[in-house]
C-alpha cells in the first residue's frame, strides 16, 4: 500500500500532534508502514522524543544518534516495500479524514502523467505563506487535477516532503541518485531534479496542514512563527501537548497556516511532578546486567517514571541461581524491597522466547547501552533523557501561553508570570507601543501590574468559523422571514439564541439549564431525545448543528448508534401542521467519526424527515463557501461540508 516516512528534530511536542492526527484521520495507518526518522540536540528533546515514542508505541522509529548509517541511507532503507510512498515533516498535521479508497488517491494510481497526489493543496487555496505573496489558482481538469509545469509557488512544487504520494518505482531511483544529508537538503535534491510527469492532483479540501511555529535547523532559513522548540517541549514534559481542535475543520489559505496553537492536559508517561502516579498499564524494561554493573540507572528510573508501571528485569539465557544473590542485594540498594516500592518481575528465559514475549506487549526500554541490545524496536531511552525528565519535573509548571522575554529597560513592564525564556511573537510591537502610550497624556496609567499582552490579535482578515457563521445567519433570517409567535430551539449556540430574542419570544431547550435572563427568552430543561411538548404542537423550531453528536458519549450522553436518527424523530413529532423545522450539520461522504460527531449523506436526512417536506437546503461546502439552495448532490462527495434544510409539516 504506502510507506510514510516523517522527519523530525527537537519537536517531540509537535510530532505527538502529527502522529494523533494521523491515528484518527488517516483510515488505512495500521496497514501502512509508519516510520520517524528522528534527531535531537540535547537531552531535553531527548526526554520527549522518550514520551512521545512511548505514547505511541505502534509507530516505528529511528533515531539518527543511535545509528551508524548516515540519513540518507536510513531515508532509502524505509522506502520499497510498498507500491507508493509519503513522506512528513513533524509539524505537519492531519486535519480531516484521508484514506487510500478515495477517487483521488484511485486517480493517481490509475494515471501515469500524473506525478504526485498532494494532501495538502486544494483549489481554493491562493496564498503562498513562504514568500507572503498571492498566488493563481491553476486551470484545473476534471478531478482536480493541473499542469503544474504551468503553474506558480505552491502550485508549482510537486516534489514536497509536506504530504505528496508518490509512486515508489519513480521517485526512487531519483533518491538514489541524489546527495542529501536532512530532510531540507532532500527535498532540496528532488526539487532541483522533478519527476518528469507534468499533472498533479489534490483533493477539494486539504488534508493536512503545515504549522510553521518554528525553525530547528539552518539549511533552510523558511519563515516561521517564532515559538520556540525549547517552551514547546517544556510545555510537553510538564502535562500539556497540543490539541488537534487547532485545525480541525479549518479552510486554510494555504499549504502553510499559522493558527492559533490550543492546548489540553495529559498524561505522559512519567511520573507527575506531585508524585502521584500515572497510567498503570506500561511495561517497561531493563536489562539485567546492565543494571547489575549500573544501578544508578535503575535508581533514576525509579525516581520519575510512574510507581504504578510493572517493571521487567530481563535477564536473557540468565543463570537464576547466579542472580538470585546480586539482585536481593541490587534490591536492597536502590529501595526495591520497600512496600511501596514499583511492581518488579525478573525474567530469566531463554533469550528468543523473551524477545517473543516481551516484543509484544513492553512499552519501552531503558538502556544506556549504544550497541545491539535485545528488543531493539522498543522505544529506548537513557540516562540523559531520565536527568531531563526529573528536570522537567522540578520545574514549574506554566501555562502554556506564548513564550517571551524578560524585559531590562526601566521603562518597560516587570516580568510577567506567564511568560517564559523565549520572546513571543508580537512581543517587539507590544512593548514599542507601551513606550508610546505611556506617552502620551493619561498613559501612566498602565501599571507594570496590570499588563495584559494580547498578542495574536493583529491578523489579516477575521478568523471566523464558517459553519456556525453562515449556518446562523441563515438560520436568523429564515426565523425573520417567518415572524413567528414563538420559536423553540433546542441544543443550538447561545449566542445565536440570545440574537433571536430580537425577532420573537424564544425557549431553549438543553440537557442543562440557562440561567442568563433575557427579556423574551425562556429556558426549559430537556433532551432532544424526549422533547417536553405535545406531538404536533410547535410551529417554529431550530436545531443547529446539535443532532449529529447525539449517542457517541461526547458530553456523557449514553451510547447510542441510532442517536442521530432518533433525534430527528423526535423533532418532527413536535412540529405543528404547517410548522417548520430548521436543521442543520454536518454532511458529504456518510461515516462516524467518534465519538466527535456524524456525518450524513445529505440525500438520507430528507428521508429520516418523513413526515415533513423539504423547503430548502442549502449549505456551506469545504472550500468554506455558503450558497442557498443547492441541490442535495453538490455536497454529497463532500468531506466536511454543513448541510442546511427548512422542513415543513403539511397543513392538512
Amino acid at each position: 500500500m504506502l510507506d510514510l516516512v516523517i522527519f523530525s528534530k527537537d519537536r517531540a511536542c509537535q510530532l505527538d500532534l502529527l502522529l494523533r492526527s494521523l491515528e484518527r484521520q488517516f483510515v488505512e495507518w495500521r496497514r501502512t508502514q509508519v516510520t520517524v526518522i528522528y534527531t535531537f540536540s540535547d537531552p531535553d528533546f531527548a526526554a520527549g522524543y522518550a514520551a512521545t515514542r512511548m505514547a505511541h508505541p505502534d509507530v516505528a522509529y529511528i533515531c539518527e544518534r543511535d545509528s551508524h548509517a548516515s540519513f540518507r541511507d536510513l531515508t532509502l532503507s524505509r522506502i520499497g516495500a510498498h507500491e507508493h510512498v509519503m513522506f512528513l515533516v513533524d509539524d505537519d498535521v492531519f486535519k480531516d479524514e484521508f484514506t487510500v479508497e478515495s477517487p483521488e488517491y484511485r486517480t493517481f494510481a490509475a494515471t501515469p502523467e500524473i506525478a504526485c497526489l498532494s494532501l495538502r493543496m486544494a483549489p481554493h487555496m491562493e496564498y503562498c505563506y513562504a514568500y507572503d505573496r498571492s498566488m493563481a489558482r491553476p486551470e484545473f481538469e476534471a478531478g482536480n487535477v493541473w499542469d503544474w509545469t504551468t503553474a506558480e509557488y505552491d502550485w508549482n512544487y510537486p516534489m514536497s516532503l509536506d504530504g505528496h504520494v508518490f509512486r515508489t518505482e519513480e521517485l526512487r531511483p531519483l533518491l538514489a541518485e541524489a546527495a542529501f544529508h536532512n530532510p531540507n537538503s532532500l527535498e532540496a535534491a528532488l526539487a532541483a531534479r522533478p519527476l518528469a510527469n507534468p499533472k498533479m492532483i489534490c483533493f477539494s479540501e486539504a488534508k493536512i496542514v503545515n504549522l510553521p511555529v518554528n525553525r530547528v535547523q539552518e539549511t533552510a532559513l523558511n519563515r516561521h512563527g517564532g515559538i520556540a522548540a525549547t517552551w514547546l517541549n517544556e510545555q510537553f514534559l510538564a502535562g500539556q501537548r497540543l490539541s488537534e481542535t487547532t485545525v480541525r475543520g479549518t479552510a486554510t489559505r494555504g499549504p502553510h497556516e499559522e493558527l492559533p496553537l490550543r492546548w489540553e492536559p495529559w498524561d505522559p508517561p512519567l511520573r507527575s511532578a506531585e508524585g502521584s502516579p500515572r497510567s498503570s498499564s506500561r511495561i517497561v524494561v531493563m536489562l539485567v546486567d546492565e543494571v547489575l554493573a549500573a544501578p544508578r540507572l535503575l535508581a533514576d528510573y525509579l525516581t520519575i517514571v510512574e510507581d504504578a508501571a510493572k517493571l521487567v528485569l530481563y535477564a536473557p539465557d540468565g543463570d537464576p541461581d547466579r542472580l538470585s544473590p546480586a539482585l536481593e542485594a541490587l534490591a536492597a540498594e536502590v529501595g526495591l524491597d520497600q512496600p511501596e516500592s514499583p511492581q518488579v518481575e525478573v525474567l530469566v528465559v531463554p533469550s528468543d522466547e523473551g524477545e517473543a514475549s516481551l516484543r509484544s506487549v513492553a512499552h519501552a526500554l531503558v538502556t544506556d547501552r549504544a550497541d545491539a541490545v535485545p528488543l531493539q524496536s522498543l522505544p529506548r531511552f537513557g540516562s540523559d533523557a531520565l536527568a531531563a525528565l526529573a528536570e522537567a519535573l522540578r520545574r514549574p509548571s506554566h501555562a502554556p501561553t506564548p513564550p517571551g522575554t524578560r524585559p531590562t529597560e526601566p521603562d518597560l513592564p516587570a516580568p510577567i508570570p506567564s511568560i517564559v525564556a523565549h520572546r513571543p511573537p508580537g512581543w517587539d510591537w507590544f512593548v514599542e507601543d507601551l513606550r508610546r502610550y505611556r506617552g502620551m497624556p493619561g498613559g501612566e496609567q498602565a501599571r507594570d501590574e496590570d499588563l495584559n499582552p494580547q498578542l495574536n490579535d493583529r491578523t489579516p482578515g477575521n478568523p471566523y468559523d464558517q459553519h456556525y457563521f453562515f449556518q446562523d445567519v441563515w438560520a436568523a433570517r429564515r426565523v425573520a422571514e417567518a415572524r413567528p409567535e414563538r420559536h423553540v430551539d433546542v441544543g443550538s449556540r447561545i449566542d445565536f439564541v440570545g440574537f433571536l430574542t430580537a425577532l420573537t419570544q424564544v425557549v431553549f431547550v438543553d440537557i442543562r439549564e440557562l440561567t442568563a435572563e433575557v427579556e423574551g427568552l425562556s429556558s426549559v430543561v430537556g433532551s432532544v431525545l424526549a422533547m417536553p411538548f405535545e406531538s404536533r404542537s410547535l410551529e417554529s423550531v431550530s436545531c443547529l448543528h446539535v443532532a449529529e453528536h447525539i449517542g457517541l458519549g461526547r458530553y456523557g450522553d449514553p451510547l447510542d448508534p441510532e442517536g442521530t436518527v432518533k433525534a430527528i424523530a423526535e423533532l418532527q413529532r413536535v412540529v405543528a401542521p404547517g410548522g417548520r423545522v430548521l436543521f442543520s450539520g454536518p454532511v458529504g461522504r456518510e461515516r462516524t467519526c467518534f465519538n466527535a460527531h456524524r456525518i450524513h449523506d445529505p440525500r438520507r436526512v430528507p428521508v429520516l424527515f418523513d413526515e415533513l417536506e423539504l423547503i430548502e437546503f442549502s449549505g456551506v461546502d469545504d472550500a468554506g463557501a455558503f450558497r442557498r439552495f443547492r441541490a442535495l448532490e453538490e455536497l454529497a462527495e463532500s468531506t466536511y461540508a454543513c448541510g442546511m434544510y427548512v422542513f415543513q409539516r403539511p397543513a392538512g
